[in-house]
């Protein structure tokens, strides 16, 4: 599992143009999920990944080298 930066993935939950429901259906992802990885409560797996990076979020942003 590579290490993602969760700094820059609360950034773009905070920063997306629509609502969390429109974001998680473009990610393929559910809402809950999304709230639990942005207040600390669940870590991202792949899935959540893998929908941030189709939401738009820059590879270079999400994965920490």
């Amino acid at each position: 599992m590579p290490i993602v930066n969760r700094e820059a993935i609360n950034d773009f939950i905070d920063s997306w143009h629509g609502s969390k429901v429109e974001l998680a259906r473009v990610a393929g992802v559910s809402r809950a999920a999304i709230y639990a990885v942005r207040n600390g409560q669940r870590e991202p797996g792949m899935k959540f990944v893998n929908g941030m990076l189709a939401a738009g979020m820059a590879r270079e942003e999400l994965l920490v080298s």
